[in-house]
């Protein structure tokens, strides 16, 4: 075991969850993978530390050798962590879709944003409609990724096609990743049954 971290409690009691070292490096492993990240990237990470998310991001960051920033952004406002975006020339931004939407809502996102490559959400579905004005303010070149999963495991990620449009309110949430055992269970939690 590396880490004990707690559920919201959203279904009842909190519980808390063990993570092993392998799952955690697993999962840091795949992510400097998925967004080929290196020295030059300067990572801002909307995810507190204390989530599943924040300690991944946090090793990431540490391990892909990328500079980080982790800011509240409660704490900082919109407008002061655009003036951090734009000044210190962020390349990845990470953070659940409402965060996100609070950023590039600012007047000035798009001014700000131009150095950023990669858009990660996690912890939450993304919203087609949302897509679609960020990506009417990012920078054309900027990849949109989106991580679903729980605390206990992250189990589908997806790049979001830069012209992709869906009728439906949100997005898949992407592919199963690899590294995983997956069954469909019955609501007693016994297998289905192909039929």
């Amino acid at each position: 075991p590396a880490i004990v971290l707690y559920t919201s409690g959203s279904e009842g009691q909190p519980k808390g969850i063990v993570l092993s070292q392998a799952t955690i490096l697993t999962r840091v492993r795949n992510n400097i993978a998925a967004v080929h990240l290196g020295r030059s990237d300067r990572f801002l990470s909307l995810g507190a530390v204390g989530t599943t998310a924040g300690l991944v991001a946090s090793l990431v960051a540490l391990l892909g050798g990328a500079l980080q920033f982790v800011v509240s952004v409660s704490a900082a406002g919109a407008s002061s962590l655009m003036s951090l975006i734009r000044e210190e020339r962020v390349t990845i931004v990470w953070g659940v879709p409402a965060l996100l939407g609070l950023l590039f809502e600012d007047r000035q996102a798009a001014n700000a944003l131009v150095t950023v490559r990669i858009v990660r959400t996690f912890g939450d579905r993304l919203l087609s409609s949302e897509c679609a004005a960020w990506r009417a303010t990012l920078p054309p070149t900027c990849h949109l990724a989106i991580t679903y999963g729980q605390t206990e495991a992250t189990i589908a990620q997806w790049f979001v096609p830069r012209h992709f449009v869906s009728d439906v309110a949100a997005l898949p949430t992407g592919y199963l990743l690899p590294e995983h055992e997956y069954s469909i269970l019955t609501d007693d939690g016994s297998p289905a049954v192909k039929g």
